[in-house]
């Protein structure tokens, strides 16, 4: 007898919507208008009758009945938390609570993802001379990490685009140096242009076993299409396809693509020079070709009371992320842990009882090839009580928090000088500096005077002085270190 349960990757306590929302999922990658490898028709058709058995109570009774007990076998993936409180205390003030997730792979995995990638090149008047040429040879330097199975695209935008090379296999890849070199600066950015253009490549050569991915390079801002950006986002992480960002220079908005990438789960990246591209481009396929899984959903439901005021993704591309569910948390690799940390806000009106479920929800990926998805409940329920715990955090939660206090610092120091500011935002300028200081990195400790002096000068800061310390933080938020801080910890799963 087939397993419909796991044909449509749901546990047998599944609920009627849950089994829905993955009926759904594999019919928009399944349906014959859309079939392009062997067998995918004949799983589609079981697909559909699960689907009639299942959401049928009656039906699903009877054959519940005669299945056979499950058989437990290990778990692939491995999802571990670690708290900076195992007790709420029952006070009359709001107080904090922080919660480190992290989620592994625990399976030996020796394969290489095959890649669907959409580069798309910002050639715009602000690119033309050295900036375009050095880009161009960055993007046929990149092309050599291909495979001979991998598919790609490129398309050059400014306020129109144009596809230099459609969807095609590496094989071919020589035809396509020349138009790279072709390519020559004109006309203003318009980031949807190029955006779109590249996400329907990517959507026409889409498979499940390939990680399907946008890069982004752009060196400007984009002028009134921003909106349309952010909800083609949208589009892309339904279909599940990610948007990554890299920055070129000082004259673009890292706000606009952070919120960008992380629509999707993908990353952002601050190029301080064309010839970084090469460095991050080779960055980015290093980590594409350990990806275990390219998509993973964090849903989550929070009690009246609760709020969640932060969250960031650690590891292995640091990033910002949107506080509501669903959180599109990116590719979670073979070989490197997710991380992300949360921190959340519990107002006294939420400790009536003796237990508080802090959240309650589920973390699912569909490894790369896999039509069933993976699923992790996870409930965080903390007991009130009028006792402080006197245990302390563990110490992969210290360190994180630490290090993510250096990158919050800038944030502050940027918002405090937006609003005017400028004396509290120099004051958290040198504190910031001080602790970069005292952790060895003294290059943007000075980098960040540099910018304290200048605020008090010119009652501003640079936009490259504001880059380099915003991602330099960011990058010291996830270090080669962080085992170190897990060698005494016991997780909590």
């Amino acid at each position: 007898m087939p397993d419909y349960y796991e044909l449509l990757g749901v546990p047998r306590d599944a609920t009627p919507e849950e089994i829905r929302k993955a009926y759904i999922a594999l019919v928009r990658r399944l349906h014959p208008d859309r079939n392009r490898y062997p067998g995918e028709t004949e799983l589609f058709l079981d697909v559909q009758q699960a689907y009639e058995v299942l959401s049928d109570p009656k039906r699903r009774a009877e054959y519940d009945a005669q299945l056979p007990p499950p058989v437990q076998a290990p778990s692939p993936v491995n999802l571990s938390t670690y708290f900076s409180r195992n007790t709420l205390l029952k006070i009359s003030e709001t107080q904090l609570l922080y919660v480190l997730l992290e989620l592994g792979v625990t399976a030996e995995s020796q394969s290489r993802a095959l890649l669907n990638v959409a580069l798309a090149i910002d050639r715009s008047t602000s690119m033309q001379g050295e900036k375009l040429e050095t880009v161009k040879k960055a993007i046929t330097d990149w092309m050599d990490a291909l495979n001979a199975e991998d598919l790609y695209s490129i398309v050059a935008f400014s306020d129109r685009a144009e596809v230099i090379q459609p969807s095609t296999l590496y094989r071919h890849a020589q035809r396509t140096r020349s138009r790279i070199y072709a390519m020559q600066a004109s006309g203003g950015t318009e980031i949807y242009q190029g955006l779109r253009a590249a996400y329907e490549e990517v959507l026409r050569s889409y498979a499940p076993e390939r990680l399907n991915h946008v890069i982004l390079l752009t060196d400007g801002h984009t002028y009134g299409d921003e909106q349309a950006c952010l909800e083609l986002a949208e589009e892309a992480a339904e279909k599940g396809i990610l948007i990554s960002a890299l920055g070129l220079g000082s004259d673009w908005n890292d706000s606009f693509l952070d919120r960008l990438a992380s629509r999707t789960g993908g990353s952002a990246h601050f190029a301080a020079s064309a010839e970084d591209i090469v460095r991050l481009l080779n960055h980015l396929f290093q980590q594409f070709r350990q990806t275990y899984a390219e998509d993973t959903l964090f849903e989550f439901q929070i009690p009246e009371g609760v709020e969640i005021s932060y969250v960031f993704r650690l590891h292995p591309e640091t990033l910002p992320l949107a506080t509501q569910s669903p959180l599109r948390l990116g590719p979670l690799l073979s070989q490197e842990p997710l991380v992300w940390l949360m921190e959340f806000r519990i107002a006294p009106q939420a400790l009536r009882k003796e237990h508080l479920d802090v959240l309650q929800g589920k973390v699912s990926l569909t490894p790369l090839g896999s039509h069933a998805p993976l699923s992790f409940p996870l409930r965080l329920r903390f007991p009130v009580s009028s006792e402080p715990d006197p245990s302390p955090p563990p110490a992969i939660l210290v360190k994180a928090l630490s290090r993510l206090t250096l990158y919050r610092l800038q944030e502050q120091a940027q918002q405090q000088a937006q609003s005017g500011n400028y004396a509290r935002a120099t004051r958290t300028l040198h504190y910031l500096a001080s602790h970069l200081i005292g952790q060895g990195e003294r290059s943007l400790a000075r980098t960040v005077l540099l910018e304290a002096e200048r605020l008090q000068r010119e009652g501003k800061l640079s936009e490259e002085g504001k880059k380099i310390v915003k991602y330099g933080t960011r990058a010291l938020v996830t270090s080669n270190d962080r085992e170190k801080g897990r060698e005494k910890d016991a997780p909590v799963s």
